[in-house]
């Protein structure tokens, strides 16, 4: 099976540098949920997907770990604690079915995140996770560690009964056009 070449865009996803209806498909995963223009987002999207095209993309739900520790992450690096309001809107189901002119199709999936202990989940956490790692090196070593307690207190929260297991749930919508 011979797979096509890939040529990577760069774009502005609130003006897309593509012509009208030359998709089939649009995914976007944890992407085009944090643009403070929904609206333009969805109308652009739109625009570019073929007739019979799809879009399918994902979005944190609001009481999720991973809404609430992008809130504590915020908190620390001085930005406000409060979610975007457009964020929160592309987890909510009826706000997506007021914005599509297409039938809106969403399914809830939790993804376990599995580490040996608590301290494992801290250490990759500042390893692996890009925003974490940026509130650690900006911090003086007594925040480090007021920082370090609220984010395990938060993802004890999420917390499986077998080992350390932190359940990220997210909203995966799917649109034809």
């Amino acid at each position: 099976m011979t797979v096509p070449a890939v040529q990577w865009v760069v774009g502005d996803v609130e003006g897309l540098p593509f012509r009208d209806g030359v998709f089939r498909h649009a995914v976007s995963n944890l992407g085009v949920i944090y643009s403070p223009a929904p609206q333009l987002v969805l109308r652009e999207i739109w625009r570019v997907l073929a007739p019979g095209g799809r879009l399918a993309f994902s979005a944190h739900v609001a009481h999720g770990f991973g809404m609430r520790a992008a809130a504590l992450v915020n908190a620390h690096m001085g930005v406000p604690a409060v979610v975007p309001e457009g964020v929160r809107q592309w987890a909510d189901p009826s706000a997506l079915q007021a914005l599509w002119p297409g039938e809106v199709r969403t399914r809830s999936i939790v993804v376990h995140e599995e580490h040996a202990s608590v301290e494992a989940f801290w250490d990759f956490s500042v390893r692996e996770r890009r925003h974490v790692r940026q509130v650690v090196r900006m911090l003086a070593p007594d925040g480090v560690e007021a920082f370090r307690r609220e984010f395990l207190d938060l993802a004890s929260r999420y917390t499986g009964p077998d080992g350390f297991r932190v359940a990220h749930e997210y909203l995966v919508v799917i649109v034809d056009k």
